[in-house]
This record gives structure tokens, sequence and C-alpha cells, in this order.
């Protein structure tokens, strides 16, 4: 089965088994990314050219989750999404294993949204070598109210979180949640 088709599985397998009542482990609590420091600090910025200071509520909004997988290549990434049609005029990017490290000139987020214009968030699951494993979310219009859970953590897997924030639509704030979930997931590390 291709890594898509598992992540797919995995996480229709979480909202099927969370339909029928079983649960799936503790949750967490949402936690303000501004109260977070260390290592896993969030990180944000606006393009270059900024944002429209009048942003009206569109008519339709396109949302985009793409998983990146480290995302080392930034102009790259840009290039592709820019060169799709079916993406490439999304209002909303939901980014998964976005990376960052301290040696190379700027947080990958921030490379990729700067080239692609648009607001970017970016936040760390796990410390991963000398850099952070994480999240981001792109927007065309503002990313407000950033929260972030920690999810459960599954044996042998590694720490995954899920990215929540608003996305403001003119007069309307559109909750959105980025999450990467585990695909190791089976019934045995169910509670039933």
């Amino acid at each position: 089965m291709s890594r898509a088709g598992r992540c797919g599985v995995a996480a229709a397998a979480v909202v099927a088994l969370g339909a029928c009542g079983l649960e799936v482990g503790p949750t967490a609590a949402w936690v303000d990314v501004a109260t977070v420091a260390g290592p896993l600090t969030a990180k944000t910025g606006q393009p270059p050219d900024g944002l429209p200071v009048e942003m009206a509520r569109p008519a339709t909004l396109r949302v985009v989750s793409f998983n990146v997988e480290m995302g080392a290549d930034a102009d790259a990434l840009a290039a592709a999404i820019r060169g799709n049609p079916n993406i490439a005029d999304a209002d909303v990017y939901l980014v998964q294993e976005e990376e960052d490290y301290p040696a190379e000139s700027a947080a990958r987020a921030a490379r990729l949204g700067d080239a692609l214009g648009l607001q970017w968030l970016y936040v760390p699951g796990r410390v991963k070598g000398t850099g952070t494993h994480g999240l981001a979310i792109m927007s065309r219009f503002p990313i407000t109210a950033p929260a972030k859970m920690d999810l459960p953590m599954i044996e042998k897997g590694q720490q995954r979180i899920a990215l929540r924030a608003a996305i403001e639509l003119g007069d309307l704030a559109l909750p959105v949640v980025d999450v990467h979930l585990e695909t190791r997931l089976n019934l045995s590390l169910i509670h039933i």
C-alpha cells in the first residue's frame, strides 16, 4: 500500500472508531502556541509584501492538505504548487512533515510561505536532530488564535501534534485543524 494510502487508512480508522464510541487514548488540552518556549517555539510570518489591509469573506475557500515530507527544497515545492492547477490557487494550505533547522537560512515554512506569498505559521511537534519536525498552516488570509495539542503516543511511534488556528475571512473566523496521524494504528492500541 502506498504511503498516501496508509495515511488515508489511519485517518479513516480514527474517524470510524470515534464514530463507534471507542476511545483511542487520553485527550490532551489545546495549548496556546505563544506559551510554548524552548526548541518547540512556534514561528510565524507575513508574506514579503504583507497581507491586504481589507480582506472580505470569499464566496469560495479552497483548502489543501499537503504532506511535504521534510520539505527541504522550498523553491521546488513552491514551483510544484504553482505548476499544479488543482492546488495552485488554494487559499489555505495545511502542511504536514515540515521541518526547521538553525543551520539553514530560514525556517522551511518561512521560505515556502514567502515563495507563495502567504502568511505562514510553523509549530514543531518534536525535536529532530539539530532542528524540529512539525506542522504548518499557510494562508492568503490572516491566521489567528493558534493552538497545539500533543496527540497520544502510539507504541514505537513519534510524538504527533494537532495544530488549530482561525482563518480570518472578513467577518468570519473559520477554525481549521492540521494533523498528521500515526500510520501504525492497530486495534491493540485502542481502549474499548
